[in-house]
């Protein structure tokens, strides 16, 4: 068994209900949830060009300054 397949992708809480990880294709992967198995919970996959085009996008809004 090779180590990505031993090792489950960790996942990171950001705030806000917000947690990032990174899965077995190498796509960002955003999740929302509370916490609790009746919460509503969303996925949200970035591939590797949706996360650089996302980059631009906050880059050229000056929005994290």
């Amino acid at each position: 068994m090779s180590r990505e397949q031993s090792v489950p992708p960790r996942k990171v809480y950001l705030g806000d209900s917000i947690y990032a990880q990174i899965n077995e294709y190498g796509s960002l992967v955003l999740t929302t949830e509370n916490g609790l198995p009746s919460d509503p919970s969303n996925k949200i996959f970035l591939e590797p060009e949706v996360y650089e085009a996302l980059k631009i996008f906050i880059r050229a809004e000056e929005w994290m300054k």
